[in-house]
């Protein structure tokens, strides 16, 4: 890296000084921005490695924790649930007392009488 950003320095100033033209550097810069990206990246340092390692740790048992609480959640929210449809079930026979099933259709048929077209 250094050495190809000295060198890009170095045809700057060059080109500052004698005023060459652009054209005439094309195929050196190209060559130099063709080796910069065929060169390969310097491996990640162990203290580097180690940094991410323990991020990932850190992710992934902040993960976990999520799940667990998501979980305790859900099964909060069920219980929730439950216990207010039983209350209705409960409110709904206090209010209307069970009736016979015979009385119900009776009412039924009374009230279609009132539609249209009958």
């Amino acid at each position: 890296e250094r050495t190809t950003e000295f060198a890009r320095n170095v045809v700057d100033r060059v080109e500052s000084f004698f005023g060459a033209g652009k054209q005439e550097n094309l195929p050196f810069t190209a060559s130099l921005k063709e080796q910069e990206q065929a060169r390969s990246p310097s491996p990640p340092s162990e203290e580097q490695l180690e940094k991410s390692l323990a991020g990932l740790d850190q992710r992934i048992a902040m993960r976990e924790s999520f799940d667990a609480q998501l979980a305790g959640l859900d099964k909060r929210m069920e219980a929730e649930a439950r216990a207010l449809q039983e209350k209705e079930l409960s409110r709904s026979q206090e209010i209307s007392p069970a009736r016979p099933e015979k009385e119900i259709e009776i009412e039924h048929e009374h009230s279609r009488g009132f539609g249209i077209g009958r």
